[in-house]
């Protein structure tokens, strides 16, 4: 069957429809339209994909084979950990079935139609679009916070922002949450993670263990002086989320918001499809857009969580939808989305790979006005950011290196930070590129393929698009370049803010793709892609999601159960141990046992240990929550080799950091 070639401009310059983006003051006949995909196209960006997969794969074997699945003796940095677990089981099936694709679509077998076709504008696929994905996606998020995450902040990030969501629900504005001057002498002991506690003196230290790798170790806290406060000193952005957080948790709602967030994602997925391509049917443009996104997986597991992802992804595709108007109130609420963007999103930076390419295609149309406006108001924006972080925090990007011992005791694996590690390592290089494949794998395997089939068809797409590609292409290398790992996040989590630009320059490249497979075979393709995310890589997903979180679920209800006002637990001994003790902003939040640290405990009073559990016994009952019973709940003991690595022991099994016979935290 002949499909009909789409009449679209390659140039949006020449006369523009209305409402698209970029304008151009003088108005041009339109081009012919573009030539009939090549029968290559299909088959390659197919092929491409699965040497993609490949690459990952081979990755992942890798990471395995530096024991980076290894947790009990190599403690692997979270990243390197899911993604040895739980990505090569992934890339090896989007591989199989890259390849298998790649010669059923050579076949010349007729295959049915399979997706809508026609005007593609009945009601029936309206309904679909704008209410039963984001209905679906929406309750998939509920019943993923509740069941798979257990409304539990797993990763830091998570954690941070619920921290600073209960402190400013508590009445402390500016996110300082006072310390109970009875308990400030406890200090460090107390402290949660990535919590800086202000009114003290700080000393960092880091040395070679005896196998000569470099680490960080554990901050020195002397006695803090009373009206120390608590704040989380490393996340400076995302103040704008943790507000909502905030709101939300007053009233018993936090639940919802990234399960809502991420349905609105598929909503603002299909508004760009019709502003991009307001020429195509309705089955061509925003129907595609929002299966592919409803069908993300790193959308659907990220939307379980309580990780600020959906609210970038979500303002990251309102500033370019309002950008794409073309005029002036476009560009003005473009600039109130470009400060949504940054202050939603925990990683600011990068929101400026989304929107250069946009600004340089004003510069290169010489729309000198727009282009310092649009210019002005990002330099607004980042100012403001830069003034606030400069002025609550001291400081505007922070100490990143020396924030978490990240640490993969194979050989060769270098931390999180290359900094760290007195500079990038090659092997460095290998790792980080792995986020590329790494955030595909967690999208439906047809963003990839019709995403490559674009970036194929280069000349028909039309200049929006070709912008949309520059920022994604930007966006990822940034961070390869900025990150080995992608840490505790659910996928590519860094670049979470760029989704919206994968599943458009994926709908971009639909019908060259039909063109070159055909409208039977493409459109099974898409429909089969589909399915596989949705009842394949879902289900994975989220199966090995709540069995990573499990276990630090089942130690926070251990201490919710407890009586005893101080819970102790020497975390050095569990992988992420330091995850168990999580102290709410004011260490009485509704009854909640306190947790204490051992060592840090035993640092307070070197020579007399004793004294320290004396006056500890004044201020209430305690008890110790030995290490074993931790593991046996699923939290991995490290071996003695790895603590030997990480520092923890010295050679002879004996604490370097603290004072000897103080009984064994097992």
């Amino acid at each position: 069957m002949d499909v009909p070639h789409l009449t679209m401009s390659a140039d949006i310059s020449d006369n523009p429809p209305q409402g698209s983006a970029l304008p151009s003051a003088v108005a041009a006949p339109s081009p012919p339209p573009p030539a009939p995909a090549a029968r290559w196209l299909a088959p390659t960006a197919l092929i491409i994909s699965a040497g993609l997969f490949l690459y990952g794969l081979a990755g992942g074997l890798l990471l395995r084979m530096l024991g980076a699945a290894n947790a009990k003796d190599k403690a692997p940095e979270m990243g390197f950990y899911l993604y040895a677990t739980m990505e090569p089981v992934v890339m090896f099936g989007l591989l199989a079935l890259c390849v298998l694709m790649a010669v059923f679509i050579d076949n010349k077998t007729r295959v049915p139609e399979m997706w809508p076709g026609g005007d593609g504008t009945s009601a029936l696929l309206r309904r679909v679009v704008w209410l039963v994905l984001p209905v679906l996606v929406l309750a998939a998020g509920v019943a993923g916070t509740l069941r798979v995450m257990h409304e539990y902040p797993f990763a830091p990030e998570e954690y941070a922002i619920t921290y600073q969501a209960k402190t400013r629900a508590g009445e402390a504005p500016r996110g300082l949450a006072p310390v109970p001057l009875e308990l400030a002498w406890l200090g460090n002991a107390a402290r949660p993670s990535f919590v800086t506690q202000y009114g003290q003196v700080l000393e960092k230290r880091s040395g070679v263990n005896e196998g000569g790798d470099v680490f960080w170790r554990a901050e020195t806290w002397r006695t803090p002086p009373a009206g120390a406060r608590w704040d989380i000193g490393w996340l400076e952005s995302g103040s704008a989320y943790v507000t909502l957080r905030a709101i939300t948790l007053v009233l018993d709602l936090s639940w919802i918001v990234n399960p809502l967030l991420s349905a609105l994602c598929v909503v603002m997925a299909a508004l760009l499809a019709r502003r991009l391509w307001p020429d195509r049917t309705f089955a061509q443009a925003e129907l595609p857009a929002a299966a592919l996104m409803a069908a993300s997986t790193q959308l659907l597991v990220t939307g379980m969580s309580a990780h600020a992802g959906p609210a970038a992804l979500l303002c990251n595709m309102l500033w370019l939808w309002l950008f794409l108007r073309g005029d002036t109130l476009g560009y003005v609420l473009a600039a109130v989305a470009a400060w949504a963007a940054v202050w939603f999103s925990p990683w600011p930076m990068l929101f400026l790979p989304v929107a250069l390419p946009f600004l340089l295609r004003l510069a290169l149309r010489r729309q000198w006005a727009r282009l310092s406006g649009n210019a002005a108001a990002l330099a607004a924006v980042a100012a403001h950011w830069l003034y606030v972080t400069q002025s609550q925090r001291g400081t505007v990007f922070g100490d990143l290196g020396t924030l978490v011992p990240v640490f993969v005791a194979g050989p060769g694996v270098t931390p999180l930070f290359p900094a760290t590690a007195g500079g990038a390592q090659p092997l460095d290089v290998v790792l980080s590129s792995l986020s590329v494949p790494l955030f595909f794998a967690w999208q439906a395997l047809p963003v990839t393929v019709l995403a490559l089939a674009a970036l194929l068809s280069w000349r028909r797409l039309e200049e929006p698009v070709r912008d949309i590609a520059a920022g994604l292409g930007l966006a990822l290398a940034a961070v390869a370049v900025l990150f080995v790992s992608t840490g505790f996040a659910w996928g590519n989590g860094y670049a979470h803010g760029v989704m919206g630009s994968a599943v458009l320059l994926a709908a971009a490249g639909w019908p060259a793709f039909q063109e070159s497979a055909g409208k039977g075979r493409a459109g099974l393709f898409l429909v089969l892609g589909l399915a596989v995310a949705v009842g394949g890589q879902l289900p994975w997903r989220a199966y090995c999601a709540e069995q990573t979180v499990r276990p630090f679920v089942q130690a926070s209800q251990l201490v919710d159960i407890q009586h005893e006002r101080f819970q102790l637990i020497d975390p050095n001994y569990l992988w992420y141990g330091d995850m168990v003790l999580r102290n709410g902003p004011f260490l009485a939040e509704n009854g909640r046992p306190v947790m204490l640290r051992t060592p840090a405990l035993q640092t307070i009073n070197r020579d007399n240990y004793a004294v320290v559990l004396d006056a500890l016994k004044q201020l209430g009952p305690s008890k110790i929550i030995k290490v074993d019973h931790l593991v046996s709940l699923g939290i991995p003991s490290l071996s003695e080799d790895a603590l030997r690595h990480l520092g923890v022991l010295n050679r002879d099994g004996t604490n370097p950091d603290l004072p000897r016979n103080t009984g064994s935290p097992r």
